[in-house]
């Protein structure tokens, strides 16, 4: 399990838009969020899909009290997880950070734990911690930056997974790719194609999103040059949980202190392929 899925946040005392907060801490991929009770019955009644809602003063489990089963499984009214407070100082030491998160987790009986961040620059601090705590796996993010001379050809890299939510892809398509089977069940079960599903331009961010968070996280990247050969082989509809994976194809240095980088990336989702793509990038050497 990735380590910023066991951490949650406590949110503001005064947040302006809580349900837009929620959303937020859903995208970056943290497990829970923590609020007063009045909120947290709002939160679980749509807000989010997949958030852990947990209230900040124990009101029992009568606040499950005649809501939707779907609302209550994801509203948590008595369950306390170990509290850390992180300073700008821990953003900017993300070792030592992950170090006592995992180690505040690992202690608690739900391997969980709850980040209360300070009011001044709380939103980039939020950011910050969900780049920087390294999900489980990620060998690529650990230690020194790395560039273009420290890749090899076939090197795979992992990115992890992520599961593509409905409202996540509709909400995209309603801004960018506004066709019947990207925006509505009804009408999508309609159309050629049947189902809905995810525009491909979303299934491209998702990758992007997932490479920026892992490997070019640490990596001397000076620029993107373009990508080729994209191929999408089946449809991502809602639920789907993708893996994704970079295959460094090519490295050709261009000057002294850069390098054409050539890779695969590849979404992948229970054996199936869903989606591959080549795209070359910019990148400094370790001669610089």
């Amino acid at each position: 399990m990735a380590l910023i899925e066991r951490v949650g946040v406590v949110m503001p005392q005064y947040c302006e838009d809580p349900a837009d907060y929620a959303a937020t801490l859903e995208r970056l991929g943290f497990g829970h969020v923590v609020v007063d009770p009045t909120i947290a019955v709002l939160l679980a009644l749509g807000a989010t899909r997949s958030l852990t809602v947990v209230t900040r003063h124990g009101r029992g489990d009568r606040i499950l009290d005649g809501l939707p089963a779907a609302a209550a499984r994801r509203l948590n009214a008595s369950s306390r997880y170990p509290d850390v407070d992180i300073t700008a100082a821990d953003i900017d030491d993300p070792a030592t950070l992950r170090h006592r998160l995992s180690h505040a987790a690992n202690t608690s009986p739900s391997h969980r734990v709850t980040v209360r961040l300070p009011a001044d620059g709380h939103r980039g601090m939020l950011l910050t911690l969900a780049l920087d705590v390294v999900t489980d796996g990620h060998a690529f993010r650990q230690g020194p930056r790395r560039t273009a001379d420290d890749l090899e050809i076939g090197q795979i890299i992992d990115l992890g997974s992520v599961t593509a939510t409905e409202d996540d892809m509709v909400a995209f398509a309603q801004r960018w790719d506004p066709l019947d089977f990207h925006l509505d069940r009804p009408r999508a079960e309609r159309s050629p194609l049947g189902m809905l599903c995810a525009s491909g331009v979303y299934t491209q961010a998702m990758i992007q999103s997932m490479t920026a968070r892992t490997m070019l996280r640490n990596f001397a990247i000076v620029a993107g040059r373009g990508s080729t050969g994209l191929r999408l082989f089946r449809p991502v509809t809602p639920g789907m949980t993708l893996h994704g994976t970079v295959e460094v194809v090519a490295v050709e240095p261009r000057s002294e202190a850069q390098s054409l980088v050539t890779i695969t990336s590849r979404l992948d989702s229970d054996g199936d392929r869903i989606m591959e793509q080549t795209g070359q990038l910019v990148a400094l050497r370790s001669a610089t």
